[in-house]
């Protein structure tokens, strides 16, 4: 029999803080410590998530929720100091399956519920229920990049044809995050975008200051040939356009993403 790779799933953006070593209780700590000889690489750990998915859906509800996390964390060495984001797949998965509750009759919801807890209990130490990892599927959320300059773009990106993958220290989006929406509120109010970006910066005040964002859209950004540098630059200089009081630049970069996120969610009704 020969081995085939697994299948490539819907294409997502990914949103991920590394805390520094030191942020971690000592049992985990200690857990990690054990695994930086050995690091994964980040296309290996991408290629192991993507298998439990395909057996949860291959084998059906009763193992929708891994009852043991993946062994390798994602690891970022910057100026000889380690940053690490856990898989947190347990936990990841119990929030998608909390997610999809609106959807399912009362009887499941509740008997749903009752799993998940259990999971979450036995699977995250210390009962830390922060999710270092988030995911958007077959957008490029516009309120994640909000956060990244020109200088942010990753020089390690494996596939240099495709742009997207932004690493930038917390502390650094934060404030960038903290005057893109002054200017917002300014010019439109309480809009969606305003919350969305909201969520995004009360999401990341959660962990350690010295911790690194990383924004990974290239999954998505490959669906869009010869538009990659464009999708990503579009927000940026819509920002710069917003911080400059330029409102027509504002409105244009605007509808220049519109038109993009139509017609990402015009593929993915077409798959």
């Amino acid at each position: 029999m020969h081995a085939h790779p697994t299948p490539a799933g819907p294409p997502v953006a990914s949103l991920r803080v590394y805390e520094p070593l030191s942020a971690f209780p000592e049992s985990e700590r200690r857990r990690w410590t054990a695994h930086l000889e050995t690091v994964a690489d980040p296309d290996a750990i991408d290629e192991l998530e993507r298998a439990e998915s395909w057996l949860r859906v291959i084998r059906g509800p009763t193992v929708n929720i891994p009852r043991t996390d993946l062994p390798h964390p994602r690891v970022l060495r910057i100026d000889d100091q380690v940053f690490v984001c856990p898989p947190q797949l347990p936990l990841r998965c119990a929030a998608a399956g909390r997610a999809a509750f609106p959807t399912l009759p009362p009887v499941l919801a509740t008997a749903a519920t009752a799993d998940l807890d259990k999971v979450v209990q036995t699977t995250s130490p210390g009962h830390d229920l922060r999710l270092r990892t988030l995911v958007a599927g077959w957008q490029v959320p516009t309120a994640w990049l909000v956060a990244v300059g020109a200088q942010d773009q990753d020089d390690a990106a494996p596939d240099r044809s495709v742009p997207g993958r932004h690493r930038l220290l917390a502390e650094h989006a934060l404030t960038r995050i903290h005057r893109v929406l002054r200017a917002l509120r300014g010019l439109v109010g309480d809009v969606d975008i305003v919350g969305e970006i909201e969520e995004m910066a009360h999401w990341l005040q959660d962990f350690d200051s010295r911790s690194w964002l990383e924004i990974d859209v290239r999954s998505v950004l490959s669906l869009l040939p010869g538009e990659a540098e464009q999708a990503v630059d579009d927000v940026r200089l819509g920002v710069e356009c917003l911080l400059e009081g330029d409102t027509t630049g504002v409105a244009a970069a605007y509808q220049r993403i519109r038109r993009r996120a139509d017609r990402l969610q015009a593929v993915s009704r077409a798959s």
